[in-house]
């Protein structure tokens, strides 16, 4: 998932559906995606390359989280999608961002626009799936979702250096 602003919103709503979730905005909230899975539902929000992830972000997020858990009576997670390195090759992006940290320190789930494109190339897992990997072992379904995109962007990247 490339790109910024409201595409990369855009984006991450139409990788959700494919990947069989149900999406809609949040009522309150028109910038974050809430999402109906099997486990429960989670609060999916982008960061492009200008927007910040404070602690004040961070308490929004938990906010709307709980406001969601309460309403529907069931579990909610968050996911936030570093979208800051989307413009940035591949390689160059394989590093924690500042989001990344923030979120992490959190305690809240957080992908870079690359992982959730590898996500895409993936048949396996839905939502649901890819949320219980994160929690059991995050650092691995990192690589993997890394791997994944880079056996397509990097047959790309060799065939401009080619030209």
């Amino acid at each position: 998932m490339a790109g910024e602003g409201a595409g990369l919103e855009f984006a991450l709503a139409e990788l959700l559906r494919r990947k069989g979730a149900f999406v809609q905005h949040d009522w309150l909230e028109q910038s974050l995606l809430v999402v109906e899975l099997r486990s429960g539902f989670l609060v999916a929000a982008t960061r492009g390359p200008d927007e910040a992830a404070d602690p004040v972000y961070f308490d929004k997020l938990e906010q709307t989280r709980a406001r969601i858990s309460d309403y529907y009576g069931k579990p909610a997670q968050v996911l936030v999608v570093d979208g800051t390195q989307n413009l940035l090759p591949l390689q160059a992006g394989a590093a924690a961002s500042a989001v990344q940290t923030a979120a992490e320190a959190r305690g809240v789930l957080c992908l870079q626009g690359a992982h959730m494109y590898g996500w895409l190339l993936m048949d396996e897992p839905d939502a649901d799936g890819l949320l219980e990997q994160a929690h059991n072992d995050g650092a691995a379904l990192r690589q993997r979702l890394w791997r994944s995109a880079a056996r397509v962007f990097a047959p790309a990247a060799a065939s401009f250096e080619g030209t």
